[in-house]
């Protein structure tokens, strides 16, 4: 697991669980959090991916919000609209999980598929958070040859 926070200029801080230098009530870091079933700290790419997932989403109100979501947490926003980008630019069916939400040591059958696809994004040195996981893996591919 991670800790994670926005900052009032809005960058992020995010730390290993149990290494955290923040409190939730610290007034520099609003809306900070546990993230659940994260191995790994946010990296640079990932927050790139989450900002353009965020940015698209903001263009098409037809993505809509969670429930859950405050308009102040800007990661739950993004990491809502990753899941709806996903969702529609790989043709899932409703009991199929997107990449971003996949572990890749899992072992269920139900996420087969989306582990083999992480497994390619991340072999390509993508983030798991990329709105169109095939139009990437295919740039990516275009550039290598």
């Amino acid at each position: 697991m991670i800790c994670c926070a926005s900052k009032r200029d809005g960058t992020i801080k995010a730390k290993m669980l149990g290494a955290c230098e923040f409190d939730r009530d610290d007034p520099k870091y609003p809306g900070a959090r546990i993230i659940e079933d994260r191995t790994m700290p946010l990296s640079a790419q990932d927050h790139a991916a989450l900002l353009q997932c965020l940015m698209l989403g903001e263009r098409h109100p037809e993505i809509g919000t969670s429930p859950q979501n405050s308009d102040d947490d800007w990661y739950e926003r993004a990491t809502w609209a990753c899941y709806v980008l996903q969702y529609r630019n790989l043709n899932l069916r409703p009991w199929e999980p997107v990449p971003s939400e996949v572990d890749l040591d899992g072992t269920g059958e139900r996420d087969a598929a989306a582990r083999q696809l992480l497994g390619k994004m991340l072999a390509a040195n993508m983030s798991r958070f990329d709105p169109d996981p095939l139009a990437a893996l295919k740039a990516s591919r275009r550039r290598m040859t």
